[in-house]
């Protein structure tokens, strides 16, 4: 989907809020409070209301979005300009091209969109894993390599992937983020990437020529995003940065549904 056609086809509000819900609206079966069965929809409030209890279940609420004042149009912007083009985009670059008016809140946006795409990458089986070296001249020094987990399927050229940083360096940011968080506006953020279990895998991936290939490639990419587009990431959010790259590569061949694929698996494990 192009600018053009995002900005011609979310034109409202209401547009906007139509889209989001129909993600969302199949998987809420019943209220959080009461488990009853019987929700209707109010256009007014954003939310469905219990006919038993009378509690009203907003969107937002159950969504990635919950705590946040901004708009679903607004959400939908930044959402579409992370996943409508193969190539990154730094946060300066989100900022100029969207209509928010401060670095914050994009920053506080894109942080958040990228823990979900975490989430949605974590939620696959994966068959093997193997490590992916060469970015210890961008990456902090105690990196010198990344975990790869490979999930097969009939068509070779479709693998889908998923790269995560090292237990032992996971832990290190984990320690040394205990001493300033005090001072780190959006704690929650990383609690998520500090705390999270990566895939267990027992195979491991024998490398052959093609895999050598492909190992270096993937290396040279991230290399790219993280000298040449962000030219600075910081421990705590490198993980997020690799969980953005591995939801776009995963959704490669489907570029113009990258945003509706975002969407729907966010959508599948709604709070209870």
């Amino acid at each position: 989907m192009t600018n053009q056609e995002f900005y011609s086809t979310f034109c409202s509000e209401e547009k906007c809020v139509d889209y989001i819900k129909s993600f969302y609206q199949e998987q809420l079966t019943h209220c959080p409070k009461c488990k009853h069965s019987n929700l209707t929809w109010k256009a007014k409030y954003k939310a469905w209301r219990c006919a038993s209890c009378s509690t009203k279940t907003s969107l937002k609420s159950i969504s990635f979005m919950r705590d946040s004042n901004k708009s679903f149009f607004e959400w939908l912007e930044i959402i579409h300009m992370l996943c409508h083009t193969k190539k990154a985009s730094s946060i300066a670059e989100i900022h100029r091209h969207s209509k928010q008016t401060r670095y914050e809140t994009v920053y506080h946006m894109v942080q958040k969109v990228r823990a979900e795409m975490g989430r949605i990458n974590l939620k696959m089986t994966f068959h093997y894993q193997t490590k992916v070296r060469g970015l210890k001249a961008v990456l902090e020094q105690k990196i010198n390599f990344l975990h790869l987990h490979i999930r097969k399927t009939a068509n070779s050229s479709n693998d889908l992937i998923h790269l995560e940083l090292p237990v032992t360096r996971a832990l290190c940011i984990k320690k040394l983020d205990k001493k300033r968080r005090l001072n780190y506006p959006y704690s929650k953020l990383i609690a998520f990437s500090l705390s999270r279990n990566p895939p267990l895998v027992t195979k491991t991936l024998k490398i052959q020529g093609k895999h050598k290939r492909w190992l270096r490639v993937l290396a040279e990419n991230m290399q790219k995003q993280l000298r040449g587009i962000f030219h600075y990431c910081s421990d705590r959010h490198i993980q997020a940065v690799l969980d953005e790259y591995t939801f776009k590569y995963n959704h490669r061949l489907s570029l113009d549904h990258t945003m509706h694929h975002f969407l729907e698996e966010s959508g599948e494990n709604l709070p209870t």
